[in-house]
Formats: structure tokens, sequence, C-alpha cells
């Protein structure tokens, strides 16, 4: 009896070891991509709408793969909306809620980052958005 549990003992550490080594095995197929996406990001052009220097609005993305944008509203900074992300060879699919977590829309986009630029394309409809990194 005492023999079976010692091996039930040394199957069950073995089984949590190689969990954990798993678990951190996802996180390291994508470390490169995601170090880039992570910071504060202001949207410089949008296709569907005129090219702006929108400098009230900023998203900043998160190591936790989460997100949120802010905005400054009669010279106050709010957070205007939230979610989370999940990211898979070069595209990113985004969970989006409202800050008081209504409205949950998910969207799917190509995404490309080149230095302190950012690309999102809407894969449904193509849309464009551009942003540059900021401090």
């Amino acid at each position: 009896m005492l023999h079976t549990i010692k091996k039930l003992s040394v199957f069950a550490i073995v089984a949590i070891v190689a969990m954990a080594f798993s678990a951190c095995s996802s996180d390291e197929e994508q470390p490169a991509v995601l170090q880039q996406l992570l910071g504060k990001w202001q949207p410089v052009t949008r296709s569907y709408t005129e090219a702006s220097a929108n400098t009230n609005t900023y998203e900043i993305w998160y190591k936790d793969l989460t997100w949120d944008r802010h905005q400054t509203i009669e010279g106050e900074n709010q957070l205007t909306r939230k979610g989370a992300f999940h990211i898979e060879n070069n595209i990113i699919w985004l969970r989006s809620t409202n800050r008081k977590g209504h409205d949950v829309v998910i969207l799917e986009y190509k995404f490309e980052v080149n230095g302190d630029n950012l690309t999102l394309i809407d894969i449904k409809t193509q849309a464009v958005t551009q942003f540059k990194r900021i401090k």
C-alpha cells in the first residue's frame, strides 16, 4: 500500500511539472509579437474617416492580454473601451466592451507592427487603422 502511494505521488509530481512546462510553451510561442504590440498607441489614420491627429484618443496594450482605450473628454482622461485579445500568427482577436462591461464585440484583424507603427486591418470590412507608438 505504501509503495502504491509513493508511485502515485511521483506520478502526480511528474504530471504537475509537465503541465507547468506545457503552459509556459504557449507563452514562448508569441513573445516577440506580443512584446512589439505592448504599450501605448495613438490612432493616426483610419480608412473610413479623414486622416487626423486624434490626440485625445489612445489605446494601451498590456502583457496580460488585455487592452483599453482612453479619450480626453471635456479635459478629463476617461476609459471608454476595454477588453481582452488573443494573437495567432498575424491575426489578433479583440473582445471589446464599454467601460461598464456591456456591448461585447469580438473583432478580427490582421496586424503588423513596424517599429513605432501599428496597422490593423479589419478582416470583415478591410477598414485600415494606423497607429503610432506614444510614450
